[in-house]
């Protein structure tokens, strides 16, 4: 079973309906660098302000760094108001809403070894919420 608590999924639905509704908008194209290191990825992306975005479902801990900028984000575990510099870890199952107050740069790092970039966003994200919960179980069974 899926370490989200019940009163995640309520926000966790709520995330999921409004990137529904987002996407029957016109989409923004957000520009994305990719950076690798020995043993590391680096995803840095370049948002306009009053852009609103959903994220994938990060299926790993992985670090962020919000370089410039500011934002408000709505997370299974609350809103949060990011003023630059800020860095911290997003658990397993994180997706989140952002919208940018400010123009953002926003980096993700990976720990991997990795080079490609479709083959780390299919290993480490996912944009389907039943995909994930299967994730999630397959490493529930493996743990047995």
């Amino acid at each position: 079973m899926s370490d989200i608590t019940i009163s995640q999924a309520g926000m966790r639905r709520r995330v999921l309906a409004f990137e529904r509704e987002q996407l029957k908008k016109p989409q923004v194209e957000i520009p994305v660098e990719h950076n690798f290191f020995p043993g590391g990825y680096a995803r840095t992306m370049r948002v306009p302000a009053g852009t609103e975005l959903t994220g994938a479902i990060h299926k790993y801990k992985n670090f962020n760094l919000l370089v410039s900028g500011e934002l408000l984000i709505i997370a299974e575990d609350g809103p949060m108001h990011l003023k630059a510099p800020a860095q911290f870890w997003s658990p397993p199952g994180t997706k989140r809403v952002g919208q940018m107050i400010t123009d953002v740069v926003w980096t993700t790092i990976i720990a991997t070894d990795l080079t490609d970039v479709a083959a780390i966003e299919a290993h480490f994200t996912t944009n389907n919420e039943a995909e994930y919960l299967a994730f999630t179980e397959s490493l529930a069974l493996e743990g047995s």
